[in-house]
């Protein structure tokens, strides 16, 4: 007798999932639809972010104080390769002493990673230039974060730290 229902309870069960299935071919609101539209989402997300990126690394090169002011969030998070931390108004204060002079500057080994509306991009920041008429030539592995905020991406956190040369 508890074999019989059982097997009618797995009968059932088996009953459910196919019409289930049926119902996601007929159901263009199902589940599956989403989980597909979602990962198209991400990677029209994915390409934003490169976009703003971009925009982000000519602002630093050409130390563009209206777009940082565009592109920083104000309550941003920087942490220099020194693990000095600066807010939004004291990354621009620095940017508009005039102090950088990049001859160039790029990233390399860039991956994005979207969760919703927050981004995270890792990768390694490549630049020459002066600082106070003092020469460098940093490469730098970095964390930046993005967050969508009222329709826009922004920075919200942003690292820096140092590669450290070849040991000989």
């Amino acid at each position: 007798m508890k074999r019989r229902i059982s097997s009618m309870m797995m009968a059932a069960i088996a009953l459910c999932f196919l019409a289930c299935a049926k119902n996601e071919e007929k159901n263009p609101s199902s589940p599956t639809v989403k989980a597909v539209a979602t990962t198209e989402s991400t990677a029209d997300a994915e390409k934003e972010i490169s976009t703003i990126n971009e925009e982000y690394e000519k602002a630093i090169v050409r130390q563009d104080v209206a777009a940082y002011d565009r592109l920083l969030a104000d309550d941003l998070i920087f942490t220099d390769q020194d693990g000095i931390v600066k807010t939004k108004a004291e990354v621009i204060k620095e940017v508009r002493t005039g102090d950088y002079k990049f001859e160039y500057g790029r990233s390399e080994e860039k991956k994005i990673r979207v969760f919703g509306n927050t981004a995270v991009l890792n990768g390694i920041w490549v630049d020459k230039g002066t600082y106070k008429g003092k020469e460098f030539n940093d490469r730098q592995r970095y964390t930046t974060v993005y967050v969508k905020k009222n329709g826009s991406w922004q920075v919200i956190s942003d690292q820096v730290t140092n590669i450290a040369p070849p040991k000989p």
